[in-house]
């Protein structure tokens, strides 16, 4: 495949689970962006939210009611959902 340069992986939707304080799950999306520390670049895997961001992040994500059912919806996503691109980042069994 080689080398792809940072912008390539930059600004892509990617599929999250998120979990929050109250011990809510949500499978939702975010897109991801180049950070900056010092001279080097690094991918994070969302740019900077506010508390309004993260809130539309809750909101149009799926509610699950524990962890493990979040991840089986997860994975189903990216095994065979839109965002089979993802598989190979799963653990292997």
């Amino acid at each position: 495949m080689g080398f792809q340069p940072l912008i390539a992986v930059s600004r892509k939707e990617i599929p999250v689970i998120i979990s929050t304080g109250d011990g809510r799950y949500y499978v939702s999306e975010t897109t991801t962006a180049t950070r900056r520390s010092g001279s080097n670049s690094y991918v994070a895997i969302a740019d900077h939210l506010t508390p309004d961001g993260y809130v539309a992040c809750t909101e149009n994500g799926t509610k699950y009611q524990d962890l493990k059912e979040a991840y089986d919806a997860y994975t189903k996503l990216v095994t065979t959902g839109v965002y089979q691109d993802y598989k190979d980042t799963l653990p292997k069994k």
